[in-house]
Parts: C-alpha cells; structure tokens; sequence
C-alpha cells in the first residue's frame, strides 16, 4: 500500500526540476555525506533496538547490538558535524535554546500521537471486532477535532504565545490519554474512544503551530529551511522511535499480566501503553512550562 508514495513523489520531482528555478547565485554546499549516513544508521538502530525489547528483552544479543550501534553514530555524527565545513546540522544552531525545546516537544507528541492512533486502531479492530473501514470512519470525529484545533491554534498563538499553547495542549493529551487507560474488553466506543480522544485530538490540534513557530523562532533566512526540516526528522523519528517503545511497553505489560483471558491481557497492554503515552504528554506540558519560565527569568 505504501508504494502508492513511490510515483507521486517521482511526479512531484519531474515537476520540480522542470518547474523550479535554482538560484545560481548561492554557493553550492557539499553534501556532508559522512554525517547524513551516521545520523540515518543511528535512528535506525535505535528505532530496531527498541522494538526488539518487547520479544527478546533488554538483555538480548540483538538489542544490546542494535542499541551500541546506535549510540556509536549518533556520537560519530556530533563529533563529524563539530569537524565538518558544512556541517548537515551546524552545532549553533542545536545550541539554540528553543530550537532543541522545540524538537524535543515535536518528538515527544509524534511518539504519542503515532502510538495512541496505532493502539486505538488495534483496539477497535482485534476488540471490538469493527472493520477497518468502520474503524477509519470512527476516529473521523478525532480528525475534524484535530483539524479545527489548528486552525485556532493559529489565532490564539499571537495572543498567548507558543509555550502557553504547548503547556495547555499537552495537558489535553494528557487527560484524553489517562482516559482511554481504563478501556475495557468490550464494546463501549462511545464513553471509552469517542469521548477520550476528542480531548487528545483538541490538545493536538492546539500543540502543532506553536511548537513549528517555537522551533523557527529567532532563525536566521539562510537556516530557515534547516530548522524547519529538523522539526520533521524529530516528528518522523519520534514517532517511529515512540510506537516501538509504547509497542515494547504493551507487549511487557500483557505477558506480565495476571488475567486468565486472552483479550483482557492484551487490553491491559494497550491500557498501560495509553498511561505511559498520558504520561509524555504531562512531561512535554511541563517541559514548556519549565523552558518559558527559565527563559523569562534571563531576561
């Protein structure tokens, strides 16, 4: 199904390179090889090591690998974009205060966010016995919800501010992901996801402007477009890196638990994975809060 991206991303080149006309008047910076291909194996092995916690455990041959492969080219990559003449991530501009806050909130709700509609999807499809279609047709409300929350998000940033905004947001989430916790192993859509993810859906709905405003803040023209695609790599990478997490999580917590029916144990998983996705949500709220308050404080 995913290879329907495949020919319209080869579209949108051919329309590019015809359309587009690259200035000749800017220099040409080298690709920065060296650190594109450490940053990429680091992601991967630690997405990879991740996911094989909830199989194999943290003892495990192949997550310890993977996690030690990880930890070496994330490492080789800072030490090669310190040494680099053009660099793919300039350290100044990481050393930036809201641009490392930013991405580091932007990872967290893409890790929660891609873990609750996964679970949720599982929930409704292996528990309640809906149909994919039906299931798609269900978390349509969540859609409008997230739609309209950016939508204001984008009036009420001029007047609170972005860590307000992030603050307010992620306590939404929080309290729509504490909800769905005590889901039961029967059908009750309407207390249990309707309600429950109407509230996370309005806290993230309310978190994705200002966190791509914070993220941009203060950022020179020529680092624009960078700064911009560090927000998407920590969106693509903290989703991928928190649904193996929170999948690790679900998968522990059902083998451990203690009930004698099938689909109350994988319930329990799914109810302890939406708490430690309730959970991130409170830290990201309270890392913005922290963050603006130091902030004002300096000045």
């Amino acid at each position: 199904m995913l290879l329907i991206n495949v020919p319209i991303g080869a579209a949108l080149w051919v329309l590019a390179s015809a359309c587009l006309d690259p200035s000749r008047d800017r220099d040409r910076r080298p690709l920065d090889l060296p650190g594109a291909l450490t940053v990429t194996l680091g992601a991967a092995a630690l997405t990879y090591g991740i996911s094989q916690v909830g199989g194999y455990g943290w003892t495990s041959e192949r997550v310890i690998v993977a996690l030690l492969v990880a930890v070496t080219m994330l490492g080789l990559f800072v030490v090669v974009e310190q040494r680099s003449p053009a660099p793919l991530v300039p350290p100044s501009i990481l050393r930036r205060g809201n641009v490392l806050v930013a991405n580091t909130i932007v990872a967290g709700l893409s890790a929660i966010m891609t873990a609750t509609l996964y679970f949720l999807s599982l929930y409704q499809q292996r528990i309640l016995g809906d149909s994919p279609l039906r299931t798609g047709l269900a978390l349509v409300p969540m859609s409008a919800v997230l739609t309209l929350g950016a939508i204001t998000s984008k009036s009420l940033l001029s007047r609170f501010g972005a860590r307000p905004l992030v603050a307010a947001g992620g306590l939404l989430m929080a309290g729509g992901l504490a909800w769905p916790a005590t889901i039961p192993a029967h059908d009750d859509y309407l207390l249990h996801v309707l309600g429950p993810t109407l509230i996370w859906a309005a806290g993230a709905g309310i978190v994705t402007m200002p966190c791509a405003a914070l993220a941009t803040a203060g950022i020179a023209a020529e680092h624009a477009g960078l700064a911009s695609g560090l927000v998407n790599t920590a969106r693509q990478t903290g989703g991928a890196i928190g649904l193996a997490a929170l999948a690790t999580v679900a998968s522990t917590a059902t083998a451990r638990s203690r009930s004698t029916d099938s689909l109350e144990r994988v319930v329990h998983g799914y109810s302890v994975a939406m708490l430690v996705a309730g959970i991130t949500a409170a830290l990201v709220a309270l890392v913005a809060l922290v963050a603006g308050t130091s902030r004002h404080r300096q000045r």
